[in-house]
């Protein structure tokens, strides 16, 4: 319901800024759960997945013809939530690898 009412936005100010914020920040909320999960058990979520997620949003990027903010936006944002949690799992991972070795 949040990424349709980007629509009326659209319509009524005639810039297409604002429906792509609105649909950028309703797909990174999407990603919250996965961040909480990420966080919580490292190890259950594909670092290879978010890796050539975002590689793949930096050939989008890469392949644009016509670079401002409404065409970057999206994919940079979503390039960018994917090596955060790449890095939210790789520290994790060795935060619960140092914590299982102190209680040996």
């Amino acid at each position: 319901m949040a990424a349709l009412s980007s629509l009326p936005l659209w319509y009524f100010t005639s810039d297409p800024l604002w429906a792509v914020v609105i649909l950028t920040t309703v797909d990174v909320l999407g990603f919250g759960p996965t961040i909480r999960k990420a966080y919580h058990q490292p190890q259950s979520e594909p670092l290879n997945f978010y890796a050539l997620f975002a590689i793949r949003n930096l050939f989008v990027v890469m392949a644009l013809e016509h670079y401002s903010v409404t065409t970057v936006l999206f994919p940079a944002v979503l390039g960018l939530t994917c090596v955060f949690i790449m890095a939210l799992m790789m520290y994790r991972r060795l935060v619960m690898v140092v914590v299982s070795q102190g209680e040996q």
